[in-house]
């Protein structure tokens, strides 16, 4: 499967986490950005964005993007 914006990447590995690509790689050369989200916790550094599975269906609990 090609990357494309917006696909998808989970790790099949604990913790799991869910890779969101943010980049046409058609129109960077081949190049990609993505964007990794994790589990909010107490101790997370960043909870400017946070996602809750009503907002996308892979996860399953409180994310925020790491």
């Amino acid at each position: 499967m090609p990357l494309r914006l917006g696909s998808t990447l989970r790790c099949n590995l604990p913790p799991r986490h869910i890779w969101i690509v943010l980049t046409d790689p058609v129109r960077t050369g081949g190049h990609i950005l993505v964007a990794n989200l994790t589990s909010l916790t107490d101790d997370c550094v960043d909870d400017t964005c946070i996602l809750d599975p009503a907002d996308f269906a892979l996860l399953t609990h409180k994310t925020t993007v790491a």
